[in-house]
């Protein structure tokens, strides 16, 4: 008899090329982390991988570490970029802005380019500060009501000249 997939009653593998999935998907595994959180579809990494979507949604229902890689973290890169980009128009900043000025001479040709730098303010979104106040100042003690802030001042003033109060010398 010949020899087949058993050899003295122990189970051999098969031997022959490796799977795509092998080939074209498993060595890219952190590449394709990087690439889901930044945001890029699961139709993009396909063609850049060079297989179909369904190829692609096959290999995720059999192999976990690329469905891992494909489900966690999706889009965070984009997230926490956006979610700086609303803190900072929040609390208004400062952007510099590069100008050109072509100066052209008695031909109308271009004599030479002034290049010059500005500083602009863009001032606080009000709307996107009172988001954020009032979804993550809470716990930090920020309130959005003027009134609630003057009041807490108020009281933390009134608090402090207790305080000094209680502790008077005699020898002033």
């Amino acid at each position: 008899m010949g020899r087949g997939f058993f050899e003295s009653g122990v189970y051999m593998a098969k031997r022959g090329a490796k799977s795509k999935y092998e080939t074209l998907v498993k060595p890219k595994l952190e590449t394709i982390k990087s690439k889901v959180r930044q945001g890029i579809t699961e139709a993009e990494i396909a063609k850049a991988l060079g297989i179909s979507v369904a190829t692609l949604n096959n290999y995720k229902g059999k192999y976990q570490d690329l469905q891992d890689a494909l489900s966690k973290d999706k889009g965070a890169d984009i997230l926490q970029s956006l979610i700086n980009a609303g803190i900072e128009a929040a609390k208004g900043y400062y952007k510099e802005e590069v100008t050109d000025v072509v100066a052209l001479d008695e031909n109308g040709q271009k004599s030479k380019v002034q290049r010059t730098t500005t500083k602009r303010w863009y001032p606080p979104n009000p709307i996107l500060h009172k988001f954020y106040v009032l979804n993550f100042g809470k716990g930090e003690g920020l309130v959005n009501d003027p009134l609630e802030y003057e009041l807490r001042k108020a009281r933390q003033e009134l608090a402090e000249a207790e305080a000094a109060a209680k502790n008077w010398d005699i020898d002033e």
